[in-house]
Formats: C-alpha cells, sequence, structure tokens
C-alpha cells in the first residue's frame, strides 16, 4: 500500500471587500461610479476563523477610498482641504505614509 502524502496547509488568502457608491447620471441615463473604497486582510486562513490580532494588525489590514468629483458637480466647499487634511492626520496615513482618501477629477 502507498503512503499517503503528508498533509499540506491550506495556503494563506488575501481577502478583499469593495464598496461602490452609484449616482444617475441623468442626461446619458446610466449608473456612475461616485466612490469606491477597499478593505483588505492579508494572511487569511481559510479553514478557520481569522483571529483578532491578525484583524487589529496594521501591516496586514489596509484600507483606501476615492471619491470622483462628478461632471457638473461641484465638491462641497473646503473639500480640498479636507482630503488633505485627513491624509495629514489620519493615524494609518501617517504611519505608512500613505493616502487613505483620494479625491479624483472625472474622467
Amino acid at each position: 500500500p502507498e503512503a499517503a502524502p503528508p498533509a499540506r496547509a491550506p495556503p494563506l488568502l488575501t481577502v478583499a471587500a469593495l464598496n461602490l457608491k452609484t449616482v444617475v447620471n441623468h442626461r446619458a441615463n446610466v449608473n456612475e461610479i461616485a466612490s469606491a473604497s477597499v478593505v483588505y486582510v492579508r494572511d487569511v486562513r481559510a479553514d478557520s476563523a481569522t483571529p483578532t490580532a491578525t484583524l487589529r494588525d496594521v501591516n496586514k489590514v489596509r484600507h483606501f477610498s476615492c471619491v470622483r468629483r462628478l461632471d457638473g458637480v461641484s465638491m462641497p466647499p473646503g473639500w480640498d482641504q479636507m482630503v488633505r487634511n485627513e491624509n495629514d492626520t489620519n493615524p494609518a496615513a501617517r504611519r505608512t505614509k500613505s493616502v487613505v482618501l483620494s479625491s479624483q477629477t472625472s474622467e
């Protein structure tokens, strides 16, 4: 009889959640994406619950958001300053020297 191959641990996964907010463009009669947010977690095991410590580990959990300026619609007064302030003061942005909120012009 053949020996059973050694058991291997399942691979670790990267899991992401995507949230899209849409608005109706009445001129073109289509939905347009106005904002997108992503949260992702690295090193998730598929065969057991994810430990709370993993979900609190800043090296394993990341997020970002993007808001698009729509055609013909102005952003609220002070929006660009608020975006800069969020990226300057947000603990995750400061720790990782990254952007957590981005304001984009229309495509």
